[in-house]
């Protein structure tokens, strides 16, 4: 099977380390996705995911052909996450971006990182290496992805999605995508926020005719690779119409 996949030599964790931190509880289904080509890599799951009132899944951009040994190893999205966010063999600035905004903390450390990631789901839109995070997609490419992105957003069924992008195309061809496809989605409403710096926070709550998931947010947050503004982003967060529930265990 796919979670059986032979080791390369350039991938520094054994496939077992990998899902001894992930949840198997939707393998199944994302095999299925992987094996009709809909998704390159297994999404992440955390351990505690399911168990969450408020589930989180981290909307991601790419991985990048800069970073990339393996780009047909299926656990490439999970390793990342693993060695950065749960083990903390090494973390790059996206990461700790994320932990910034959730803890509220200049410095983020310490279990509270971990647990962080214990607790969310992960998943990446484009399901093809980018060749540099410098690559601007354009809508041709968003649409493309977001199609084959909701088949897996729809397995883990999220309470909300946090999308992590500077750029609000992203929101425009979601929106294409939903009105011009029959994917099971629609948006209900759109909620504008005021600037922060210069990116314009939104939110979209979007209704689902799948059983068990009447519908869910998605919330555009600024790239969070990208310092500036992370305390006026945290607070944003900790709102309660936003992830209020979710980051205030966090921040204790």
């Amino acid at each position: 099977t796919l979670l059986e996949y032979p080791i390369n030599q350039s991938i520094t964790m054994k496939t077992e380390q990998v899902n001894d931190y992930c949840s198997p509880e939707f393998d199944e289904n994302f095999e299925q996705l992987i094996n009709q080509k809909v998704i390159k890599w297994l999404p992440f799951v955390g351990k505690g995911y399911s168990d969450s009132a408020n589930k989180v899944l981290l909307l991601g951009l790419s991985h990048y052909e800069t970073d990339i040994n393996d780009s047909d190893y299926p656990l490439y999205t999970r390793q990342v996450v693993v060695e950065q966010g749960i083990i903390r063999e090494y973390t790059k600035s996206f990461f700790v971006g994320i932990e910034k905004r959730v803890i509220d903390s200049g410095k983020p450390e310490g279990d509270k990182c971990r647990e962080i990631w214990e607790s969310v789901s992960f998943l990446n839109l484009f399901q093809e290496p980018m060749p540099s995070p410098k690559h601007k997609a354009n809508m041709g490419e968003m649409k493309k992805n977001w199609i084959k992105a909701i088949e897996a957003i729809k397995v883990v069924k999220p309470k909300n999605v946090i999308l992590c992008s500077s750029s609000h195309n992203y929101i425009n061809a979601l929106k294409e995508v939903l009105s011009d496809n029959d994917l099971g989605l629609s948006v209900k409403e759109i909620i504008r926020y005021n600037l922060i710096g210069k990116s314009l926070p939104a939110k979209l709550i979007i209704k689902t005719n799948i059983p068990s998931w009447d519908e869910f947010n998605l919330v555009k947050l600024k790239h969070p690779s990208r310092s500036s503004e992370w305390k006026e982003w945290a607070h944003f967060l900790g709102e309660e119409h936003i992830l209020g529930e979710f980051v205030a265990k966090f921040r204790k």
